[in-house]
């Protein structure tokens, strides 16, 4: 979590999709931050993928790490994974939105469409 970056909506500049309130906050913002970041989480997966020649399904991400999740034995770095999405142009910025059901017995739509964006971008580590 150290290495992304969250950049906050700008209000003025999107559409009004209903109040603020701490608990629609979570669950809007929260599942729209999940919703990006597992974008982000198979653009990780697929490179990894591409690197080691495992299949995408014997990989996970762990501790800064892409690991084999047979053997638990780290293939690389988060740090050399970010750069070889970078080097293959491979996008590690999504956004996402979750579509809130309006609860049963209220007046009007079925479906409310509140989205939310967030855009997520993996700082690389600098060399030293």
């Amino acid at each position: 979590m150290d290495r992304i970056h969250f950049l906050n909506t700008n209000t003025s500049r999107v559409a009004d999709s209903g109040a603020t309130v701490a608990s629609r906050g979570t669950i809007m913002g929260g599942s729209a931050a999940k919703n990006a970041a597992e974008k982000v989480r198979i653009t990780l997966l697929e490179v990894g993928a591409e690197m080691t020649g495992d299949a995408v399904s014997d990989l996970d991400l762990l501790d800064n790490y892409l690991i084999n999740i047979k053997t638990k034995k780290p293939l690389a770095s988060f740090n050399e994974l970010a750069t070889a999405c970078f080097n293959k142009g491979k996008p590690m910025v999504s956004h996402g939105w979750h579509h809130h059901q309006r609860p049963l017995g209220m007046k009007g739509r079925d479906k409310v469409k509140h989205i939310s964006h967030l855009y997520m971008v993996p700082m690389l580590q600098k060399s030293r």
